[in-house]
C-alpha cells in the first residue's frame, strides 16, 4: 500500500462526499495533502453536520423507544388483535447500520482501485437502502406517521409531508454513517500504512548497519534505533485505547453482520426483491475481504518488529552484550490488539483470522439449522 494510493482515495472521498451541504470537521486538505480540523467558525455547514447527528441520534432513540413500547403493549393485549406486518428492527434498514466495517486492498496493481471502490461502494449503499425502505416501508418511522395518519385523520397532504420528512431524515442517517464509514477506512488504512513504513525503515537501516557501521560506533546506532522504536510505541499508545475499543467493536458488529449476511444470502434469495437482495452478498464478500486482508497485514507488522529485535541482537559488539541484550529484550515488539480501556483481549494475527472464519462458518450453519423458514 502506497502513500499514493491512499492520497488518491482521500482526494476522491472530498470530490464525492464535499458535494453534500454538511461536511465533517475532520476533512481531507487536497492542496496539501493532509488531513486539516475544521471548526464552525470557519465552516457553517459544518454546524449541519452537527445537526445532522442530533437527527441521527434523535431517530435512533425514538425508535428504539416506540419499538420497545409497542413490544410491551402487545404482549399484554388479546388474542384477536391485529399485529403489524413485519418487524421494523429486523429489516435490512437497521441490519446495513452494522455493515460500517469494510476496508483494505488487493495487489499492489490494484490498490487505488480497490480503494476508490469502497468509497463509491459506500456512497452507493444510502441510494438502495433508501430506495427499498420507502418503497417497502421497512424502517421504524413509517408505522409512526401510518399511526399518526390513522389515528388524526390526518389530510392526505399533511400525510405525504410526513413521508417527505421521513424520507429526509433516513436519507441524512444513511449519508452520514457511509461518509464518516469512509472517512474511518481510509484513516485506519493511513495508520497502518504509516506504522509499516517506519518499521520498514528501521529494518533497513538496521541491515545497513551491521554491514557497514564500525564495531566503535554501533553502539550509538543500536540506542538511536531502539530510541526511535520506543518513540512509535508511545505514538501508538496514544491512540491506543480508541483503536483497541474500535477494533474490538467492529470485528463483533463484523461478526454479527457477516453472519446474518450469510444466512440472508441462502435463505431470503426466494422472498426478496433482488435490489434488496443483493446488499446481503455485497456485505459478505466486503466483511470476508477485510478480514481476510487486514489481520494478516498487521501481523506483517508484528514480524517486522520482531525481525527488528532478532537483528539488533546479531549486530551487537563484543564489549558490552550483556547491556544491549537486556537493553532489547526490554523492548516490546509492535502489536494490534482488541479491549476495553487498555485491558487487551486478543492480539490481530494470522491465528485470529482462522478463528474469526471458523466462528462464522459455525454460526451461519448453526443459525440456517435453527431457523427454518
Amino acid at each position: 500500500m502506497s502513500w499514493e494510493n491512499i492520497s488518491s482515495a482521500f482526494t476522491k472521498y472530498g470530490k464525492i462526499f464535499g458535494k453534500f451541504p454538511s461536511i465533517s470537521p475532520m476533512t481531507w486538505d487536497t492542496k496539501g495533502q493532509r488531513l486539516k480540523w475544521e471548526s464552525s467558525v470557519q465552516r457553517k455547514s459544518i454546524l449541519l453536520w452537527h445537526f445532522n447527528y442530533i437527527v441521527g441520534v434523535h431517530f435512533i432513540y425514538n425508535s428504539s423507544t416506540a419499538r420497545a413500547t409497542q413490544y410491551v403493549t402487545i404482549r399484554r393485549r388479546r388474542k384477536g388483535y391485529p399485529k403489524p406486518a413485519s418487524d421494523p428492527f429486523s429489516s435490512p434498514s437497521v441490519k446495513q447500520n452494522l455493515g460500517n466495517y469494510k476496508s483494505v486492498w488487493t495487489s499492489l496493481n490494484g490498490q487505488k482501485l480497490f480503494l476508490h471502490t469502497i468509497v463509491a461502494v459506500l456512497l452507493a449503499y444510502p441510494c438502495i437502502v433508501v430506495t427499498t425502505d420507502m418503497a417497502l416501508s421497512l424502517d421504524g418511522l413509517y408505522y409512526m406517521v401510518q399511526d399518526a395518519s390513522n389515528v388524526f385523520q390526518l389530510p392526505f397532504r399533511v400525510t405525504i409531508f410526513l413521508h417527505t420528512i421521513r424520507f429526509l431524515i433516513r436519507l441524512i442517517i444513511s449519508v452520514e454513517i457511509s461518509s464518516i464509514a469512509a472517512f474511518v477506512v481510509l484513516s485506519f488504512i493511513s495508520f497502518l500504512l504509516m506504522v509499516k513504513h517506519v518499521l520498514k525503515i528501521l529494518l533497513q537501516e538496521t541491515k545497513i548497519m551491521t554491514n557497514c557501521v564500525t564495531s566503535k560506533y554501533i553502539g550509538v546506532r543500536i540506542e538511536y534505533l531502539l530510541r526511535t522504536h520506543i518513540r512509535l510505541q508511545i505514538a501508538m499508545k496514544k491512540f491506543a485505547l480508541f483503536q483497541e475499543l474500535g477494533t474490538l467493536a467492529l470485528m463483533l458488529m463484523g461478526l454479527l453482520v457477516f453472519v446474518f449476511a450469510n444466512f440472508a444470502t441462502l435463505r431470503f434469495y426466494r422472498f426478496l426483491p433482488f435490489a434488496v437482495f443483493t446488499f446481503f452478498p455485497s456485505i459478505s464478500a466486503m466483511v470476508g475481504l477485510v478480514v481476510n486482508l487486514t489481520l494478516p497485514y498487521t501481523h506483517e507488522i508484528f514480524e517486522n518488529s520482531i525481525e527488528f529485535g532478532r537483528i539488533l541482537r546479531v549486530s551487537m559488539g563484543n564489549g558490552e552484550v550483556k547491556y544491549f541484550k537486556r537493553k532489547i529484550s526490554s523492548v516490546r515488539a509492535v502489536r494490534w490488539y482488541a479491549g476495553i480501556n487498555g485491558n487487551n483481549i486478543f492480539c490481530l494475527n494470522r491465528e485470529t483470522k482462522v478463528q474469526y472464519f471458523q466462528n462464522v462458518v459455525n454460526y451461519t450453519i448453526t443459525l440456517l439449522l435453527g431457523v427454518r423458514l
